[in-house]
């Protein structure tokens, strides 16, 4: 699978029990319990997260995924994975969308910021 079969949206409640699945299977990545997750999704949580998934565009499986917390003016990547069999295609450095509240500017940091795999 090249970058261009796959997208980076939002996650959603849904992709819970895949994003669980692929965190578990890598020993590399943090084992959050759902409850976690489920918080990094809350839009009223404090502090506030961006959770995104990396999905297979032909399959619409969930191949990876990313969960930032966003303490402004910073945001901190807590957890990064990509499916091992999904890894080393360029997955994790596909470009995120900017947040429509985010600034339009592109030297806004938004516009410049990428999910780089700890691979």
């Amino acid at each position: 699978m090249s970058t261009s079969e796959t997208r980076i949206r939002r996650m959603a409640r849904a992709d819970l029990d895949r994003v669980i699945e692929i965190a578990q299977s890598l020993k590399e990545a943090p084992h959050w319990p759902l409850a976690a997750y489920q918080t990094a999704l809350d839009e009223n949580s404090e502090p506030r997260r961006v959770s995104l998934v990396a999905e297979d565009l032909e399959t619409g499986v969930v191949v990876g995924f990313a969960v930032a917390c966003m303490v402004a003016p910073q945001a901190e990547l807590e957890t990064i994975a990509v499916a091992a069999e999904s890894q080393r295609r360029g997955v994790a450095r596909r470009r995120c969308p900017p947040h429509p509240s985010h600034s339009s500017h592109p030297s806004h940091p938004s516009h410049r910021s990428y999910l780089r795999s700890a691979h």
